[in-house]
């Protein structure tokens, strides 16, 4: 035993030099990691600590393919060392997570200021004579609201959004819309050419925004009237000096239950130029029909999918304007048109389109430009259509949009 117990005090020894020279070896060596939300990891050694006074600056820069940001988070040292990697990753999280929630578009601020718009008006305005004609769809005329009030209706829960929407805005429209001959102002019957016919409807709409699969999906539950309840022919004669007589023979009165849809997703999209692939469908007693078709703008405004540009209250120095030229071109196969063929309900006209002539392959396009500023816009289109129907004229009208956010 005598012989033995300076072995063991020497192995004693020797194993507690180990240990020490390990622990200094790990203070040294030791690093605290902290990952950022979109994965870049930082490491801050504990030597390196040593020689901070107060604070670090970590500067992460993501080079995500669809966009591009920096930040800067300040931390103190002694706050991150001994902290577990949640509370690490949560602490990043919260510091930087407003300006990341959704992709940053170059040229405009990301800012949480959008969600304060919750009003959005709008005046529509359609008229064939900033093509100088008048016949056909001759005039009309609409108004949207975007209400807080109109996520409480009924109609809110039979109008599809999106999973994983960034944004979500219910409203509620009013429009009239009127169609005429190509001469108005005759009582005998025009065979061959558009029948006379008026529509007066109101709904709710919803358009929902997903900007991570850069969606735009719109849709719409429409109620109202065919024929004389919508007073086309008071409006028109109010407007022309002429009494258009003609209405005489305008379509019977019937009803209007209508749904419609429309997608559109950014195929490129930047903030000077972007591409999108659309799609709709409009279902019920007033149209029956689907769409497709592209859609182009080239300028400086907010990518589609990111919603109405007022939503994202862009009145922060140096994003007050935005303006763009739009081109879009479509086709639509037509099955059921009721201001040709009248109302599906109340078959007693006077004179319709047969359903042999209605052409059921329609081209269309529009060319557009528009300026807004801060939260107030303007758009003008003019569309252009081939003929609807059997030895009908192409044609075309103008469209004025005025948007105004509160």
């Amino acid at each position: 035993m005598n012989r033995r117990l300076p072995l063991y005090v020497f192995f004693i020894a020797a194993l507690g030099w180990m240990v020490s020279c390990n622990r200094t070896s790990n203070v040294q060596q030791e690093k605290a990691v902290v990952i950022a939300p979109h994965k870049t990891v930082l490491q801050i050694s504990r030597q390196e600590s040593k020689n901070a006074v107060n604070s670090v600056v970590k500067e992460i820069t993501s080079n995500a393919g669809e966009f591009h940001y920096t930040t800067t988070k300040y931390d103190r040292i002694g706050d991150l060392l001994h902290n577990d990697l949640n509370t690490l990753v949560s602490r990043e999280h919260r510091g930087i997570q407003n300006k990341i929630n959704t992709p940053y578009t170059p040229g405009f601020t990301s800012t949480e200021s959008y969600r304060e718009t919750k009003w959005i008006f709008r005046i529509l305005f359609d008229n064939d004579i900033f093509a100088n004609t008048d016949y056909y769809y001759t005039n009309g005329t609409g108004f949207q609201l975007v209400t807080p009030f109109a996520n409480n209706s009924p109609m809110t829960y039979i109008l599809p959004g999106l999973k994983n929407a960034a944004i979500d805005l219910n409203g509620l429209f009013i429009r009239q819309n009127m169609y005429t001959p190509v001469n108005p102002d005759v009582t005998e019957i025009q065979y061959g050419d558009h029948p006379f016919g008026a529509t007066l409807t109101l709904g709710q709409f919803r358009e929902v925004y997903d900007m991570e699969k850069k969606l735009a999906f719109k849709s719409s539950i429409t109620f109202g009237v065919l024929g004389r309840g919508a007073l086309g022919a008071e409006i028109q004669s109010a407007l022309h000096n002429i009494h258009p007589v003609g209405w005489v023979n305008q379509i019977n009165s019937d009803l209007i239950l209508n749904y419609s849809f429309a997608v559109s997703k950014a195929v490129v999209s930047s903030p000077l130029y972007e591409l999108n692939v659309t799609g709709a469908a409009d279902i019920g007693t007033l149209y029956d029909n689907i769409r497709g078709g592209l859609d182009m703008r080239i300028g400086r405004f907010m990518p589609v999918y990111r919603g109405p540009i007022s939503v994202f209250g862009l009145n922060t120095p140096g994003n007050k304007w935005q303006y763009w030229l739009g081109l879009k071109a479509g086709m639509k196969v037509v099955g059921y048109d009721a201001t040709l063929q009248g109302g599906m309900f109340n078959k007693e006209n006077v004179y319709v389109i047969s359903s042999g002539d209605i052409n059921r392959l329609i081209y269309y396009g529009s060319a557009g430009i528009a300026v807004y500023y801060r939260n107030y816009g303007l758009v003008y289109d003019q569309f252009f259509i081939i003929p609807e129907f059997k030895n009908a004229r192409n044609f075309a009208w103008g469209s004025i949009r005025i948007e105004i956010a509160f």
